[in-house]
């Protein structure tokens, strides 16, 4: 056990200190012209100074890399002895993964199939009723979304002394970004909203319908999402005990880091933080179906591709109504692009649902007449928003 964390130690300081004396050497003889390069039997000559550094800038990047290499193989032989070493592991490849979506990922990018004429139903077209709501304001919302004035900094200043700080944890504040203290009170707020009316959406919301067993309740796999749904819910799950169906169908359409999940394949991510404002007796395994989690989004994932699966998915459920608990801003706003009419304006398409909006629509399963990479036509399963559906059952666009 002293042995690996001294090599970790070691590899990691060795990385990080060989790179940045490079680089530092380099800079002081070419700017200040002080040579500190003879205690490693370095010398240059100053009429290759450009090229001298453009070399030593490679060598920095070599020996950053070797060392960095050197701390990952550590990381990865401590990961099973030591949680922490297994967390800052997952978050590091987490991170790259991040970093890959945020170049190359297509998520807000599809082709739409080719369509011969409007979409057609039959004449006993099945219908779903979706509740829509959105998850309250995370931590990254926090940082990023309140403006860009002189407490910007200070707020991601704060963020990345918190993110180092969590670094061994399986806390993030810009991976799967978790409620902030706002958020929180947003959900909470909505759950007493809810609970002070008496309309059929409320009711059914807060349990207190006899409609609430032909509902079901699914969520994304961020913990945004998640946190929501067991707060903003919390009354109709206390009554009812049933299973929230965390699904990545439902994750979030977006380059950014905060919409990649913490979360492995067909189990939960890090709840612990906010337990004390979930259901009593809460717990993953009694309250959470995890079979629609298989991880996180994919680079050649997205969101027209996710749409699809979570609308074939609740066509393929029993249920009436669908109770997204949690969904997410641009989500919704492709969701509405995708499957509204085209000549139908609606605000959703423009703009953001505010933190714990909620809105309610129906959806019809239909066909179209798509035409396939080799020009035959086929018939493919759509969907349509029913434009005269949409209702705001609490809060609105912005």
């Amino acid at each position: 056990g002293k042995f690996r964390r001294a090599s970790f130690s070691f590899g990691m300081s060795t990385g990080l200190f060989d790179g940045f004396w490079y680089i530092d050497f380099a800079l002081k003889k070419m700017i200040f012209g002080i040579d500190n390069g003879s205690e490693r039997g370095l010398s240059m000559d100053t009429d290759s100074s450009a090229l001298f550094f453009r070399n030593v800038m490679l060598s920095a990047m070599i020996v950053g890399a070797v060392g960095s290499l050197s701390s990952l193989v550590l990381l990865q032989l401590a990961a099973p002895h030591y949680p922490s070493a297994a967390y800052l592991r997952d978050k590091l490849n987490l991170l790259g993964i991040g970093l890959l979506h945020m170049g190359i990922s297509r998520d807000k990018k599809w082709k739409k199939p080719a369509i011969s004429g409007a979409i057609q139903f039959s004449e006993s077209a099945p219908t779903k009723t979706i509740i829509f709501i959105r998850h309250g304001e995370s931590e990254w919302n926090e940082v990023f979304n309140r403006g860009f004035g002189r407490s910007f900094i200070g707020r991601v200043f704060r963020a990345l002394k918190q993110e180092f700080k969590w670094l061994p944890t399986p806390e993030s504040v810009f991976v799967d970004s978790s409620l902030s203290p706002l958020g929180i009170e947003q959900a909470s707020m909505m759950a007493r909203e809810l609970a002070a009316r008496s309309d059929p959406d409320a009711m059914l919301l807060r349990g207190s319908s006899s409609d609430s067993q032909k509902s079901i309740i699914t969520c994304s796999n961020l913990r945004r999402s998640i946190q929501t749904a067991l707060i903003g819910l919390r009354p109709r799950l206390e009554k009812t005990l049933e299973k929230v169906y965390v699904n990545t169908d439902l994750q979030e359409v977006t380059f950014n880091i905060d919409g990649i999940a913490l979360a492995a394949p067909y189990q939960a991510p890090a709840l612990d933080s906010l337990m004390s404002h979930f259901p009593r007796k809460f717990s993953p395994d009694t309250m959470l179906d995890l079979t629609k989690n298989t991880g996180t989004k994919s680079l050649s994932s997205n969101g027209f591709l996710r749409f699809q699966g979570f609308l074939d998915w609740c066509f393929s459920r029993e249920e009436d109504v669908i109770i997204v608990a949690g969904g997410h801003s641009l989500y919704l706003r492709y969701l509405l692009r995708t499957y509204l009419p085209e000549d139908f304006d609606y605000i959703g398409k423009h703009k953001k649902q505010s933190n714990c909006g909620v809105l309610r629509f129906q959806i019809k399963q239909g066909y179209i007449r798509a035409t396939s990479a080799d020009n035959s036509q086929k018939h493919q399963i759509s969907y349509q928003i029913e434009p005269t559906s949409l209702h705001i059952v609490l809060g609105d666009f912005h």
